[in-house]
């Protein structure tokens, strides 16, 4: 043998592994793009919704294995994998290229509001963390899900600064509250599907012009009958939004979907609502737990009227949803 030359084992020790590396990627590309493309065929079942939502994640993915599988020459494989990622770029761009409006129409614009929506976690006990992120904002209203008696009785010392205020407090997962700073009118408690969900429907007379605000959080994806459950509840909305074309209209909460289902679509088209994320980047907010896994289920949707000049995701608070940070301005419709 040569000095220098390489042995023979090693060669093929060297090949054989390239080999299972390129089976690997291959086999991993194929899973990846076979998820991305069922998740277009999000209608016909559960398992095909749930596989829509993570659209940033295989878009992620299949980037690195297009790039991996055009390093190791295998080209078919690359292109494939380059073609479903370009997919799912196309899905998420709206998000992530600049969308906001101009300078000249936010400085003729009345006063902002601001609203802070937050998951609070049903579980948690970190009720100080709740408060502290409320107090670095300073938002003029507070919409939180997942409250009970526990945290209303805590949440109280926001009385003081929030003179109106409602909530319906649970034992499960489905408790919320409203506090304003501004006058609420025609306020109530919706009970919604035959489980009785609540969400909160009210009028908040601001500075610049009133419009309606609708809290919510439908049942989670978890089973079929649940999936039927949420889409009721959501078409519900839809046509209450849409019931009132004079009003303008904010929808705000956990929705237990990701933009990237058509279910949100539906909801958009029927309650002609426009989803502020869009221009906002990435905001994705559950679960916390898992930063690459994340997913954008907490939502800030208005209608015609109410323009959005920021909307940022909120810190860690102990919860398993990070918050929604949303200011906006109120035009009226005429």
């Amino acid at each position: 043998m040569r000095d220098g030359q390489e042995p023979p084992r090693a060669r093929c020790l060297g090949a054989a592994l390239c080999s299972i590396l390129l089976s690997f990627v291959r086999l991993s590309a194929l899973g990846v793009s076979a998820a991305s493309l069922l998740g277009y065929l999000a209608r016909q079942g559960l398992l095909f919704e749930l596989a829509s939502h993570f659209r940033v994640q295989y878009a992620v993915l299949l980037v690195l294995a297009c790039a991996m599988l055009s390093l190791m020459k295998s080209f078919k494989f690359a292109v494939l994998a380059g073609l479903v990622a370009l997919t799912d770029i196309v899905a998420v761009a709206p998000h992530v290229l600049p969308n906001r409006p101009a300078a000249e129409s936010i400085t003729s614009a009345p006063p902002s509001i601001r609203l802070l929506s937050q998951n609070v976690n049903t579980s948690s006990d970190n009720f100080a963390a709740v408060l502290a992120f409320i107090q670095a904002e300073q938002p003029d209203l507070v919409l939180l899900f997942e409250v009970d008696h526990r945290w209303i009785e805590h949440m109280g010392i926001l009385n003081a600064g929030f003179p109106y205020s409602c909530s319906s407090p649970r034992t499960d997962n489905f408790g919320i509250a409203l506090w304003s700073k501004f006058e609420l009118r025609d306020t109530r408690v919706a009970p919604m599907t035959e489980v009785r969900v609540p969400t909160i429907i009210t009028d908040v007379l601001a500075p610049g012009g009133s419009f309606r605000l609708i809290g919510t959080h439908p049942l989670p994806p978890v089973s079929s009958r649940y999936v039927t459950l949420r889409n009721e509840q959501l078409a519900i909305i839809a046509a209450e939004v849409a019931a009132h074309p004079g009003m303008p209209t904010l929808v705000a909460g956990d929705l237990n979907l990701t933009p990237w289902s058509p279910v949100f679509a539906d909801l958009l088209h029927d309650g002609r609502l426009r989803d502020t994320s869009r221009g906002f980047g990435l905001q994705r907010t559950w679960p916390e737990s898992n930063w690459f896994m994340r997913i954008p289920i907490d939502h800030v949707l208005v209608t015609d009227g109410i323009s959005i000049v920021d909307r940022r995701v909120g810190p860690n608070v102990s919860s398993d949803h990070r918050g929604i940070i949303a200011e906006l301005f109120v035009q009226p419709l005429w």
